[in-house]
């Protein structure tokens, strides 16, 4: 494994991975008690990214939950240390400890090469989500108390979208309003109420461009645990693709396909 200098908040960096050099570590320092945000984009080929300690340990939440983003092929990589933290127990440890820690990137299955932009940051009060070209769906679950949470993100393409937050108590549902950043679009949730009830933003039709999404509390005097998603309509269409056959089996046949 080769060992680079410590990274930079803030400042992409531009690097190559080969059979050769399957693996390469970062090292990058936290101040002061916060989060680290990671970004592996640009991908010309399959990679990981993992979190480790000072130990170059890979931390793990509770000795299950790896801290790690491996997605598959070109597909970009993104770890948020406060993300995975409240994920696993919304009342635990949301935060990492002062300290230096390292960023390993390593060659994913299937390639031999991988070229990518790597990018650190501290990012902790803003949630900034990166959907559409990058990132077509996003889950973040986090506590509300007596003031909005604000989520910011990015449509790469024009696409239709939904969004939709949820808790436990119906009563307490907050409301959800988006706008994109040069104010001409802007949409409010209405309640949906069925199997489940949650506050939703159902497909709307956004341009290219940067959006807030906010999260409104329904009480200001409760504090509420919820969890707010958004997804694009051309990545939901291809996650059930990929659940359903391809070829109808012999049970999903009509049944006058199943006379001959």
């Amino acid at each position: 494994m080769l060992t680079t200098p410590t990274i930079t908040f803030n400042q992409p960096i531009q690097a190559e991975l080969t059979k050769n050099h399957s693996s390469l570590e970062y090292s990058v320092k936290l101040p002061s008690t916060g989060n680290l945000a990671i970004s592996l984009t640009n991908l010309t080929g399959n990679a990981d990214l993992v979190l480790k300690n000072s130990d170059h340990q890979a931390i793990t939440l509770f000795g299950i939950d790896q801290v790690a983003s491996k997605n598959d092929g070109v597909a970009s990589e993104y770890l948020n240390y406060q993300e995975f933290a409240y994920a696993s127990s919304p009342e635990g440890v949301t935060l990492l400890k002062p300290g230096t820690y390292y960023v390993e990137v390593d060659l994913g299955e299937g390639s031999d090469t991988a070229k990518y932009t790597l990018e650190v940051s501290e990012q902790f009060e803003n949630h900034d989500f990166k959907v559409g070209e990058v990132k077509n769906f996003f889950n973040y679950r986090a506590i509300l108390s007596n003031s909005p949470q604000t989520y910011k993100f990015h449509v790469g393409q024009e696409d239709v979208y939904s969004f939709a937050a949820i808790t436990a108590d119906p009563d307490l549902m907050p409301d959800l309003k988006l706008v994109s950043a040069d104010g001409k679009h802007s949409h409010k949730s209405k309640m949906s109420e069925g199997i489940m009830t949650f506050s939703e933003i159902k497909e709307v039709s956004l341009p290219a461009g940067d959006y807030t999404l906010t999260v409104v509390p329904k009480d200001k005097k409760k504090e509420v645990q919820y969890l707010v998603s958004g997804i694009s309509k051309k990545h939901q269409e291809k996650m059930l693709a990929q659940q359903m056959p391809l070829v109808p089996t012999e049970q999903d046949k009509p049944a006058s396909d199943l006379s001959e």
